[in-house]
């Protein structure tokens, strides 16, 4: 950590006094460069849907039915206006802002809703991940039938008229519209290719077609550099005050930081031991509570047999020292997690809290007949968005508490697209991942009955999980809020006992803002929410 420090102020010393590409061009052009999204590296791709983070570009261009709220507490209608349920919850019933227009003039209706429903859940649809089609649509009578291509469309969403379309669900759920965030509303007219090509078209990056009803509309794109949007004029908040809009891409935090200490962009992700080191004056500071837990995620298929040991699994949580570095390593900014539910006042004071103790930690080795040298060399990997200096300090950390009890882990930090492809394969033993997990946004069913919400089961999860989805079911048609958030302390207290995961912290998260950008906002929701940053407002003060 200190080493990067030092090497952040070398090069920012040897730095020419920077050159901003900010802010107006010459001809009072409003153009801002950022450097946006769950953090450097996470974004790269324009297609809702398709991976669990993205969501602070993706609202740039489409809107969702709802959003999170500005902090992460609560979800609320965007463009849906209006909605109700009948008695048992099973039928839903949602009317449409009557406002909303796609950047190519044409009205979002209640049409474009049940075309994307049906588009999304058709059976040929190419995705490499299925958490958001599942999590958006997976309630709704008819989405097997229609997965598996045995009906020719999503029978339980119909429209009623113009700007009413109504879910029919295939069980009851009193919060089905906190499934909705992620829903975002594709143009009938303009999707000019079919669901198999989702995933391969470069209709979400060709200014010639893309059409969306966010604020913004593609310009230009170059992978792994930048995306670069300009205003959709009819975006029903109000037409953007910035000509452009760009998203530069960074392979790691260390570059977007000397971007943003050099002016090149205007807004990054940073960590905490960074915060420091931007000068006060320069740079203002958005942070909060990022509602993602962190984890080791077991692919039990892959693992040695003794992982599947209750034991062996509680022997890991007692030899790691997680508090110590929450509080020195991470420096403050992570709290200890006793299960994936990140949420404190679900807690009971029943819950293991695994206290430092190698000692006990040894003990359940011994009991569970399980020689340390037999697991052999544990195999982590993990994305960018856990490869900042601070988070590998975490993860070195445990890796020397856990080589103290006999356990050897060593970690593989994968670039984005090899950690999709490895996390959905076999070939790792634990994934060092986190989980968005608000308190409004109901657990992911998937996440307790398969692979992570990955789709396969690729991790083996029944050989150690029971009893798991029935508590899910019964949160997801909990009548009442109270009884809701009880549910959520009684998964935790049985992921807290059966710790088919090893849920490790929770913690802040930052932003670093020039003070010349005006009326911006951010927020670190998990995997970027999506939520409301009223972007339309933002600009550039010279």
């Amino acid at each position: 950590m200190t080493k990067r420090l030092i090497a952040i102020f070398l090069v920012l010393a040897l730095m020419v006094p920077a050159v901003s590409m900010t802010s107006a061009q010459g001809d009072d052009e409003q153009v801002l460069y950022v450097g946006l999204d769950v953090g450097p590296g996470g974004y790269n791709n324009g297609m809702p849907y398709n991976y669990g983070a993205g969501h602070t570009m993706h609202i740039k261009m489409y809107s969702p039915l709802f959003v999170w709220n500005e902090d992460s507490t609560d979800i609320v209608p965007f463009i849906v206006e209006s909605y109700e349920s009948n008695d048992d919850f099973t039928v839903w019933t949602f009317k449409l802002r009557e406002d909303v227009y796609f950047s190519d003039g044409e009205q979002l209706t209640a049409n474009d809703v049940k075309f994307t429903a049906d588009f999304m859940t058709s059976s040929d649809i190419n995705l490499e991940n299925f958490n958001h089609i599942n999590e958006a649509f997976g309630q709704i009578e008819g989405f097997d039938a229609h997965r598996n291509g045995e009906a020719e469309e999503l029978t339980g969403v119909q429209v009623i008229d113009d700007f009413t379309f109504q879910y029919t669900l295939s069980t009851s759920n009193p919060r089905i519209y906190g499934r909705m965030y992620g829903t975002y509303i594709f143009p009938e007219h303009a999707i000019d290719f079919a669901p198999a090509d989702y995933q391969t078209i470069d209709w979400w990056y060709n200014s010639d077609k893309q059409v969306g009803s966010g604020p913004f509309s593609v310009a230009d794109y170059k992978r792994d550099e930048y995306l670069e949007l300009v205003p959709n004029e009819y975006y029903f908040l109000g037409a953007p005050k910035l000509d452009r809009l760009v998203d530069r891409y960074f392979p790691d935090e260390t570059a977007a930081v000397l971007a943003l200490a050099a002016g090149e962009i205007d807004f990054s992700y940073v960590s905490p031991d960074v915060l420091s080191t931007l000068d006060a004056d320069t740079f203002e500071i958005y942070g909060g509570n990022s509602y993602v837990s962190i984890f080791f995620h077991i692919n039990y298929n892959n693992s040695p047999e003794a992982w599947q040991d209750l034991l062996v699994r509680q022997a890991f949580m007692y030899a790691i020292d997680r508090q110590a570095i929450a509080d020195v390593v991470l420096e403050g900014t992570h709290m200890v997690l006793p299960c994936l539910v990140p949420i404190e006042s679900v807690y009971t004071d029943s819950l293991n809290d695994y206290a430092y103790d190698p000692d006990k930690a040894k003990a359940l080795l011994a009991e569970a007949g399980v020689d340390p040298a037999d697991l052999g060399t544990v195999d982590w990997v993990t994305h960018p968005g856990y490869a900042n200096p601070l988070m590998k300090d975490a993860v070195q950390a445990s890796q020397a508490y856990l080589a103290d009890i006999g356990i050897q882990a060593e970690m593989r930090y994968l670039d984005l697209p090899t950690w999709r492809t490895t996390y959905l394969a076999e070939g790792y033993q634990m994934g060092f991942r986190g989980q968005a997990y608000a308190i409004f946004s109901p657990p992911l069913a998937a996440l307790y009955t398969n692979a992570g919400g990955q789709g396969g089961d690729i991790n083996g999860w029944d050989f150690v999980a029971t009893g798991f989805e029935d508590v899910v079911n019964q949160a997801l048609s909990a009548p009442t809020y109270d009884e809701y958030t009880a549910k959520l302390g009684e998964l935790c207290q049985m992921e807290n006992e059966q710790l088919p995961w090893l849920p490790m912290w929770v913690g802040e998260r930052y932003g670093a803002l020039n003070t010349r950008v005006k009326d911006f906002y951010w927020y670190p929701a998990g995997g970027g929410g999506p939520y409301d940053d009223h972007a339309e407002q933002w600009y550039v003060e010279d």
